[in-house]
Parts: C-alpha cells; sequence; structure tokens
C-alpha cells in the first residue's frame, strides 16, 4: 500500500507527490506549529492562522478533486513526529512525499521509515526553483560559498536578465548600488490589497492550541490563504510597487512596515505561490511596462539569488552552524525586544509594527534587529528562537542561515565576507529617524563591540578603517562609550523596560 504525505507548508498548487488512487495524509506537524515538545516555540498567532486555514482551504481543493483524505491533526496528545507519523497505517509500504527542507523534520521521517520497514520517495520541493542536484554539483569543492556567485550561475542557468551574448542585461549583475534611496518626505505609502479576517473557527483554534502566541490573529486584515488570493496579491504588487521597489528597498521608516515591499514571502513559503511563477510574472509585467532594471533585477535577485541561496546554505551547512557562537555571547534574549520597550525608536517601532504583523522588511531584520542584538551580546539560539517566534513567514530553513550565518556571524562567516554592524548614522542615513538620546546608546554599543574585538576587525583589511577611528576617539570618549554601553546592556539583560523613547 502506498500513501501521499503533505505538511502544512506545502500546499502547491500542482502538488508532485499527487496521484489518483493514491491516499493522501495531511500531517499537522508539531514542529511546525512550535507544539513538539522538545522544540518549543510560541509562533506569532497570524503564522499559526495562516497556515491553519490556508491549510483547511487546501484540502477542500483536494477533496473536491476526488483524492481520499485523511487528516493526523495536532493537538496536546500528540506532540511529536514519531507520534503523529505513527497514526499512518500499518500497512503502507511506500509513502511519497516533497522535500520537508527541514533537517529534524526529515531526519525523524528517515527514522520513522527505516523503523517500520517503509519506502520514502522524495520528490524535489516546487517551493524551490532550483533542482537539488544541481546546487549540490554546483557547490561541491567550494572552500566558500558567495552568494553572488551563484546568483550570476543562476541568471545563466535560467537565461534571466542576459543580452543576446549572455551577458547580464544593463551591463551589470548587481543593481544594489542603486537600491539605496531614503524614502522621500511626502512618501505615502500604498496600501495593501484587503483581504478577509481569519475565519472566527481559525482565531478560536489558535487560541485555544495557542494561548501564549504573541501577536494576534484578530486583526481586521488577514492573509492571503488560497493560490487565486496570493496570486492576486502578487498582481497589486506589480501594478503599484514594483516600479519603485528598487530605490527603495533599503530604505528604513518610522511610519511605513511594508513600503514598496511585496510581502511575499508568507504566502511563498508555504506554497501558495509558486516561485518559478513569481520571478515569470515579474519579467513579464516588468518588460509590458517598462519597470526601471534596477527594481526588476533587485526583486529577482532576492527570489533566485538570496531565498535559493539561503536554502542551499541550510542544507549543506546548517546542522553546524546553529551550534556556532563566534562571537561567545551568552545572553538571552531581553524581555524588552519582545516587547517594543528598548527605548530605541527604530528598534521599539519596528517591534510593535511585527507583534501587530508578523511581518519586518529585510533591511529591518538584518540592520535594526540583527545589529541590536549582535551589540547587546545576546546569544545566537536567542535570536534565532525570537525570529522564528515573531515572524508569519519563520521556517527552519530561512532562520538558520540568516540568523547564524548573516546578521549574527555566528558561524564566522561561512558564506559573508564581514559581520553587519552599524553605529547610529547609518539608521540615520537611510531613515527619517531623528537624532537623539537614543544614538548615544547605539553608538556606546557599536564602539565597545568594535573594541571588544578589534583584534579580529584590525585583521580584515575591508574592516580595518574601524579600528583606525576607534585609535583617534581617544581614551575617555571611548570608556565613555564603554561605560555607556554596560549600563545599557546591564539594565536589559535584568528585565528592565523603557517606559518613554530616547529621542
Amino acid at each position: 500500500m502506498e500513501g501521499t504525505l503533505i505538511y502544512p507548508h506545502q500546499l502547491f498548487d500542482q502538488h508532485p507527490a499527487l496521484a489518483k488512487g493514491r491516499k493522501v495524509y495531511f500531517i499537522e506537524e508539531p514542529l511546525l506549529y512550535g507544539k513538539d515538545k522538545h522544540w518549543p516555540l510560541k509562533h506569532h498567532a497570524r503564522r499559526q492562522a495562516l497556515i491553519k486555514e490556508a491549510g483547511d482551504r487546501y484540502l477542500e481543493v483536494l477533496l473536491g478533486e476526488g483524492y481520499e483524505l485523511e487528516v493526523i491533526s495536532l493537538g496536546v496528545e500528540l506532540s511529536t513526529s514519531r507520534e503523529m507519523l505513527d497514526q499512518l497505517p500499518g500497512g503502507l509500504e511506500k509513502v511519497v512525499l516533497c522535500k520537508v527542507v527541514d533537517d529534524l523534520l526529515e531526519r525523524r521521517l528517515e527514522q520513522w521509515a527505516e523503523d517500520k520497514g517503509v519506502t520514502l520517495d522524495w520528490v524535489d520541493s516546487p517551493n524551490f526553483l532550483t533542482p537539488e542536484a544541481w546546487w549540490r554539483n554546483y557547490f561541491q569543492g567550494k572552500v566558500k560559498p558567495f552568494m553572488a556567485h551563484f546568483y550570476k550561475a543562476q541568471r545563466k542557468r535560467l537565461g534571466i536578465l542576459l543580452d543576446d551574448e549572455g551577458e547580464p542585461a544593463g551591463g551589470r549583475w548587481s543593481f544594489d548600488e542603486e537600491n539605496r534611496k531614503k524614502l522621500p518626505k511626502d512618501y505615502q505609502q500604498p496600501e495593501l490589497p484587503e483581504q478577509k479576517p481569519f475565519d472566527q473557527s481559525t482565531k478560536s483554534w489558535v487560541a485555544r492550541l495557542f494561548p501564549d502566541a504573541w501577536g494576534t490573529a484578530n486583526g481586521n486584515q488577514g492573509l492571503p490563504r488560497t493560490h487565486h488570493e496570493a496570486e492576486a496579491w502578487l498582481e497589486v504588487f506589480l501594478q503599484e510597487r514594483f516600479e519603485t521597489f528598487g530605490d527603495y528597498e533599503d530604505a528604513i521608516s518610522s511610519r511605513f512596515a511594508t513600503q514598496q515591499h511585496s510581502v511575499l514571502t508568507p504566502m511563498l513559503n508555504i506554497g501558495l505561490l509558486d516561485p518559478v511563477k513569481v520571478v515569470d510574472r515579474a519579467l513579464e509585467y516588468g518588460e509590458a511596462y517598462q519597470v526601471p532594471l534596477n527594481s526588476v533585477e533587485g526583486f529577482v535577485r532576492q527570489v533566485i539569488g538570496w531565498r535559493e541561496f539561503m536554502r542551499c546554505m541550510y542544507e549543506l551547512y546548517g546542522r553546524k552552524m546553529r551550534m556556532e557562537n563566534f562571537w561567545g555571547f551568552e545572553h538571552e534574549m531581553p524581555r524588552c525586544f519582545y516587547t517594543g520597550r528598548s527605548g530605541l525608536p527604530p528598534v521599539d517601532n519596528a517591534v510593535r509594527r511585527v507583534l501587530e504583523t508578523g511581518y519586518a522588511h529585510h533591511i529591518e531584520r538584518l540592520m535594526v534587529f540583527g545589529v541590536i542584538f549582535q551589540l547587546c551580546h545576546v546569544k545566537p539560539t536567542s535570536v534565532y528562537q525570537w525570529f522564528m517566534e515573531l515572524f508569519v513567514d519563520a521556517y527552519d530553513w530561512v532562520m538558520v542561515p540568516n540568523v547564524y550565518g548573516m546578521s549574527q556571524f555566528a558561524d564566522g562567516g561561512k558564506f559573508v565576507t564581514k559581520p553587519y554592524v552599524c553605529g547610529s548614522n547609518y539608521i540615520r542615513k537611510m531613515s527619517d529617524y531623528p537624532k537623539g538620546g537614543w544614538c548615544e546608546i547605539w553608538d556606546a554599543l557599536f564602539w565597545d563591540y568594535i573594541a571588544a574585538n578589534r583584534s579580529f576587525y584590525a585583521e580584515q583589511p575591508r574592516l580595518g578603517m574601524m579600528v583606525r577611528q576607534l585609535d583617534r576617539m581617544g581614551e575617555v570618549k571611548l570608556e565613555g562609550h564603554r561605560k555607556l554601553a554596560r549600563e545599557y546592556r546591564e539594565r536589559i539583560h535584568r528585565g528592565w523596560e523603557c517606559e518613554e523613547e530616547l529621542f
């Protein structure tokens, strides 16, 4: 007897593991909901609602198409992958399923299959557009993987944005340098497409199973829960925000959360959008409406470059990466970074928006959250937990390389060339945040961090200027920075929360 296994992050329109006459088993996997008793997480309520309701809609479609279906439901009595898998019928000889792209879940599946004598027939996941055989061959023998090189190879492999000679359109592989404009003072954010609130039954389910979840699923604005809704969401992005996406891709705002961003990842990461179709449609629209090349290339780079590259880094190095702590930080995440009461306006505004929506764009994640967590000596496992718990698009394959490899440099630079840290000047340059008391705190933390890691920075050719700036500062000023930094860190790690922002 054969069966098809589908997990809640595999809601593919054309699911390659489906076959008429083969029963479908839909498993509400505890790991994916943070309910695994060995790996508990308090995921954002909006994330839980999206997965649940999108999954229910998907099952309705499968039933309508004539598939025999059994749901192994999440509940308090089943709290591990093994307990869920043991609910499958004993006569199964072969299970067909897409790659789950979750290291622990995959290992548990393999162990269960070995114990039960079941054959697992793995199929490449449509959630990614790069065949596993291709990327494993590409990275074989590479001492240090670089996203830029991978992205170039992807462009050539896919024939995207190339001229007749196979060279990059516009003469450059990346237009990243043109994508660093600040939002204009009179900027008004285009509204996201209106979405119905989550069903009351979904909200009740979230409240019952996840009473301690961060954020809320009770807002007036839901998220797309079907393929059609997700594709319509993509179209609105192309029509209303794509043209200047590139210009303001790195901008930070005190007033606006989504700006010109697509906000596709919540749907993309559970299979409601196909990355191949997303790229094809963006290229088609870009050509038809003469969207500036820096916007088209910048968007394409996020999908075929960064997203695919991070999946590869997770598969190749994730298990080792998540055990590493290059800087040796040992502090848990301070509560103020969960509540938006750190006293640092760029952090607090963004945290409060995340609590409401489960979303922040990539520069806020990297250069606001990622930087401040490093400067406050938060250990990588706590940073990983924070990102997993607060974001609606959070999955293990996303967060392990982005946290341990990129934002926290916890792996010592497996695939990035430098740590991502900055002083307050960068935040102000890319945003509308005014100078204020928060700058003094931020800069004190920054220079204390550079001083503490002086030997590392002195050995890096691209980063030596920071040490030279440190040397020109003078002992009195530096000691003032370091004293203020210590005092601030001590306060927040004792549980202090600021009642007013330090403008």
